[in-house]
């Protein structure tokens, strides 16, 4: 079993302040090596922040084709269309599962996982998982 924590980040190029993910205590981007992206969460308006929260916490589906889910966006707008790093997010009799990570550009289908281990995938206690994500789906609720 994995464990998920988001811990607070800031971009120096930008002075951009965010929640990052780490992995069993490990930072995410660094395990991906994706660049120059950020998680979609603590920098963005409210409504936009819960949208993604809600993906995470599965309250809705993700929104790109395959029921994927952008995990990091671009660290400048967060618009779609300079790409972000996804993966499939879902529930199993083993957790929480992020598997099949890729990149996508836009809306398309296209993901392109060439970069990325087949085989990577985490899996969170539940309780851990929606305990982590639900205080910042809140605090996004009520405009903080």
């Amino acid at each position: 079993m994995n464990s998920l924590q988001l811990q607070s980040a800031t971009r120096k190029r930008t002075r951009c302040s965010y929640w990052d993910f780490y992995v069993d205590g490990k930072r995410l981007a660094d395990t991906l090596d994706i660049g120059d992206f950020i998680p979609p969460i603590g920098w963005l308006g409210s409504d936009v922040e819960l949208h993604f929260l809600a993906m995470l916490l599965r309250k809705t589906p993700g929104d790109l084709p395959g029921n994927r889910t952008p995990i990091y966006v671009c660290a400048e707008c967060a618009d779609y269309g300079c790409g972000v790093v996804s993966c499939v997010i879902e529930r199993t009799d083993d957790g929480i599962v992020w598997r099949d990570f890729g990149t996508q550009t836009g809306d398309g289908e296209d993901v392109c996982a060439d970069d990325f281990d087949p085989t990577l995938a985490f899996t969170f206690d539940p309780t851990a998982y929606y305990g982590t994500l639900s205080g910042h789906y809140e605090l996004a609720k009520t405009g903080g």
